[in-house]
């Protein structure tokens, strides 16, 4: 097994043992035991579980960001662009699902940390001001409470579709999430 493909499949098995047992019920020994390797591998890659938890965090937020970051509403009307963002949400949801479960649930308890806290403020941020940039493009209004309604109906998609693998109206969710946005002005 090469080098980076072991610091993958402990990122993997992490990920599945953090969803299922909860970051403070696995144990280091969890992980090797079920990867058939010697714990001292383990840290051959990361200095601790809290550091392997915070890679787990990252890289999925920053592939969160970078899917979001290609996402183009140019040349389309308002209700195309909306009834794609449903989908590019449903789909990052059916991708990252188990990481982010991890993220949101197991990794707030670092968030006090200076450096923690500074990687995941740069990241949401960067995550809302693509939100922002999104609805200032489609709908010309970016006010706080539009990037707070839009990403929370962004969860919720994540949720449904992860969670209780429900198959989300892209067409009625675009058009719930315009008429209430268009509500609010």
């Amino acid at each position: 097994m090469n080098e980076i493909n072991k610091r993958e499949q402990i990122i993997e098995v992490s990920e599945k043992l953090f969803l299922e047992k909860g970051f403070p019920n696995t144990s280091v020994e969890d992980i090797t035991n079920v990867l058939g390797i010697a714990k001292g591998s383990f840290y051959t890659y990361f200095s601790s579980k809290e550091e392997l938890l915070k890679e787990i965090v990252s890289k999925t937020l920053k592939n969160i960001y970078e899917e979001l970051s290609q996402f183009s509403f140019e040349n389309k009307d308002v209700e195309k662009s909306f009834e794609e963002f449903v989908s590019l949400n449903i789909e990052l949801a059916k991708s990252y699902g188990p990481s982010i479960i991890v993220s949101l649930r197991d990794f707030g308890m670092f968030l006090e940390n200076g450096s923690e806290k500074a990687l995941g403020n740069v990241i949401f941020d960067s995550i809302k001001k693509l939100i922002e940039e999104f609805l200032r493009n489609t709908i010309q209004n970016a006010d706080e409470e539009s990037v707070i309604y839009v990403t929370g109906i962004s969860l919720s998609i994540w949720i449904e579709t992860f969670f209780f693998k429900k198959e989300i109206n892209k067409q009625k969710m675009a058009k719930l999430i315009l008429d209430g946005l268009r509500r609010s002005k």
